[in-house]
């Protein structure tokens, strides 16, 4: 029997984003170890006889990985006492942890590159620093999997990964069985609903996308936002303005959503001003579903939306950009947004989720 140990940053994360992969692994019987921080909100989200939860908390957002010492000891004990065939890691901190131990020890590394966002929207140093803990700790790893391709080109440039032990895939995937095809009807003077999905952050271009609402909103146009996702309570200044939005009825919002499909059918268009990403789940999701997208012209977005065809991109942190696609979007003739809504649905082939799968069990076998 093979032994999968998993590793990443919350169980939220494998439920998520892993769990048809990991439902693949136990139809072939495979032994399966999660390692993450513990949780309690999602204590009995998996359960099955092969899978195994070992809780050990890290310092999931320093950028220093020899500050998780304890969680470095105690992974290495349990690699030591349980050695694993295969070591799966995703999100960054794991990534760096399970490539350097795989130096000393006898497993096979497959590291999951799901964006660079954050850090490289930081300084430069932190991106300098960033590059430099991945080419120390990525040096002897069987495979590093990126989301997009602009991500892999950096890091071959920067000869931390080569064309033979790396390799692009389409972000998480999409369950195409479960996001089925939802087709749209768009008809003349009808309310557009524009809709957000993911974490309300700077980073996601939130700040920009207000700015352009309220210059909208002005305008007395036939439109209706709205949000759903958890907000980033670090930023008050973002929050003050959000919660705005709120009170002024210029939004909906919903922080907790059971099933995102509904909110999929119910929008018109979804809109993603993000600064980076690895590849957008909302926008997978989104395609899928059968949607037209507006989202800014930045890797992880980009590979999605081909402008004019499901889609329109704009300018990565100009809300005047942003604002002017919207407006774009709304005047657009009703036959050519139901073509971008099929053709959004057409492209999400590219991203089945068994295009992921296969990936993993080829290199795994």
């Amino acid at each position: 029997m093979k032994k999968i140990l998993i590793v990443s940053n919350s169980i939220w994360n494998v439920e998520n984003f892993r769990r048809s992969l990991i439902n693949k692994f136990l139809d072939l019987n495979y032994k399966i170890d999660i390692i993450v921080p513990f949780d309690k909100k999602y204590l009995n989200t998996i359960a099955h006889k092969n899978i195994k939860i070992i809780y050990i908390d890290f310092k999931s957002k320093s950028y220093f990985i020899f500050l998780d010492f304890l969680f470095i000891y105690k992974l290495s004990r349990y690699i030591k006492k349980n050695n694993p065939h295969y070591v799966l890691s995703f999100t960054v901190k794991p990534n760096l942890i399970c490539g350097f131990l795989s130096r000393f020890y006898n497993y096979k590394s497959i590291c999951n590159i799901t964006g660079l966002g954050t850090l490289f929207l930081r300084g430069n140093f932190i991106k300098k620093l960033s590059l430099l803990l991945y080419k120390i700790c990525l040096k002897k790893v069987n495979h590093v999997l990126f989301h997009n391709i602009n991500d892999k080109k950096i890091f071959i440039k920067n000869l931390i990964v080569n064309d033979y032990n790396s390799s692009t895939i389409p972000g998480s995937g999409v369950n195409l069985n479960y996001f089925h095809y939802d087709k749209k009807k768009y008809f003349k003077n009808k309310e557009i609903v524009f809709l957000y999905l993911g974490r309300i952050m700077k980073d996601k271009g939130i700040n920009e996308y207000i700015k352009a609402i309220e210059t909208l909103k002005t305008l007395k146009l036939n439109v209706k936002f709205i949000f759903a996702g958890a907000i980033d309570n670090k930023n008050k200044n973002l929050n003050n303005k959000f919660n705005q939005l709120i009170k002024n009825n210029n939004i909906i919002f919903y922080k907790d959503i059971l099933d995102v499909r509904n909110l999929l059918k119910v929008s018109d268009c979804i809109v993603l001003p993000s600064y980076r990403e690895g590849l957008s789940k909302s926008l997978l999701e989104a395609s899928a579903i059968g949607r037209p997208m507006l989202v800014s012209d930045v890797p992880g977005c980009n590979d999605i939306v081909d402008d004019g065809v499901n889609g329109f991109l704009f300018k990565s942190k100009n809300y005047k950009s942003l604002q002017n696609c919207l407006i774009k979007f709304i005047n657009l003739p009703e036959e050519e947004k139901n073509l971008m809504a099929k053709n959004s649905y057409m492209k999400s082939v590219n991203f089945d989720e068994k295009i992921i799968i296969d990936k993993y069990l080829n290199l795994m076998n």
